[in-house]
C-alpha cells in the first residue's frame, strides 16, 4: 500500500499540474484579448455563499480529507504510522 505522505504528494502534484494548466489557458485567453470578467450576473448577486468559488473549495477539501481519513482508517490502518 501506499504510505500516507506518497498520497498526499501525488494529490499535491495532480493539483499543481490542473492549476498550472488552467492558468496557462487564462493567460492565453487574456493575451488573445479575449474579456475574461463579463461582471456579476443576477444568479451570483442572488446566492452569494452558494456562487462563491471559495465556499467551493473548503468544501471540496473537506471531501478530499475525509477520503483520505476513510481510506487509512479501514483499507489501510498500517499505512497510517
Amino acid at each position: 500500500m501506499v504510505p500516507w505522505w506518497q498520497a498526499l504528494l501525488i494529490l499535491a502534484i495532480v493539483v499543481i499540474i490542473i492549476g498550472f494548466l488552467f492558468s496557462m489557458r487564462v493567460v492565453r485567453d487574456v493575451e488573445r484579448g479575449k474579456q475574461m470578467d463579463h461582471g456579476v450576473g443576477g444568479r451570483v448577486s442572488k446566492h452569494k455563499i452558494r456562487a462563491n468559488p471559495i465556499f467551493w473549495v473548503y468544501i471540496a477539501f473537506t471531501f478530499i480529507v475525509l477520503a483520505v481519513m476513510v481510506y487509512y482508517i479501514f483499507i489501510d490502518p498500517e499505512g497510517a504510522y
